[in-house]
């Protein structure tokens, strides 16, 4: 009897899912269908840092956009005892007009005596 029943559970659980999984499937549709540009712009800077070198710089949206969101990627072997690490990742306004932040402020410290290559990312989406 307990098998029955534990399956009838799944079948009822099952079946639920369905209609809403096809409701959150529409909605995203819906919501897709009223998007008539990329909302989202990717900005990426690379650079190669040298040997014991600390990199300060930002990573600028084109103009008419806003900074949601940054990252960066190390390509190399990373070293527990020289890391490169990234100690400021944050927002940043630097344009002279008041406004929203518009790049993504990096400082990039390579404790090794090699070179590292880095990628440095700004997401930005437009101002409305």
């Amino acid at each position: 009897m307990g098998f029955i029943k534990g399956r009838g559970q799944k079948i009822a659980l099952f079946t639920a899912g369905v209609p809403v999984g096809a409701a959150l499937a529409l909605g995203g549709i819906a919501v897709a269908d009223r998007i008539d540009e990329p909302e989202v712009t990717v900005m990426k800077k690379v650079h190669t840092l040298a040997g014991q070198e600390i990199l300060s710089t930002n990573v600028l949206c084109k103009e008419g956009q806003r900074v949601i969101s940054g990252g960066h990627a190390f390509l190399g072997t990373y070293q527990p005892e020289q890391p490169v690490t990234f100690p400021v990742s944050s927002p940043r306004r630097v344009s002279d007009t008041p406004g929203p932040e518009d790049s993504w402020n990096f400082v990039v410290q390579n404790a090794s005596d090699e070179s590292a290559y880095i990628e440095l990312y700004a997401i930005c989406v437009p101002l409305r």
